[in-house]
């Protein structure tokens, strides 16, 4: 389930994104979680609707503080809200003016059948 500010996913024993360590913390993998997501756009981490502790490890892993049972809980990653787009700026106004003289030379075409070139 995704939306624009937030991510989450069900956090169940086979969960390819969770992995459970013996020393009393879980990584999170974001890969795969939502396109081009990296740790510096989570604001925040909740388990179950409560903040859970974490820090960014690399561009692209989480260490959730401490580990947790992957039991059907559901793991929520709140991103930071993006700057709002900027508005259409009006259209410019340009005063039109008389075109500039062309000054380009070219061939030119005889005015006589039997002369190549006029004279």
């Amino acid at each position: 389930m995704t939306t624009s500010n937030q991510v989450s996913f069900h956090a169940m024993p086979d969960s390819a994104h969770l992995t459970h360590t013996w020393c009393g913390y879980a990584l999170l993998a974001l890969t795969g979680l939502s396109p081009g997501l990296t740790s510096g756009q989570v604001e925040r981490v909740t388990l179950n609707g409560i903040d859970h502790k974490w820090r960014p490890i690399g561009g692209r892993t989480l260490m959730l503080i401490p580990a947790f049972k992957q039991e059907a809980q559901i793991v929520v990653l709140h991103l930071i809200p993006s700057a709002a787009p900027e508005a259409p700026k009006p259209f410019k106004t340009i005063l039109a003016r008389a075109a500039s003289p062309d000054y380009s030379v070219g061939l030119t075409p005889p005015n006589n059948r039997y002369e190549r070139a006029p004279q």
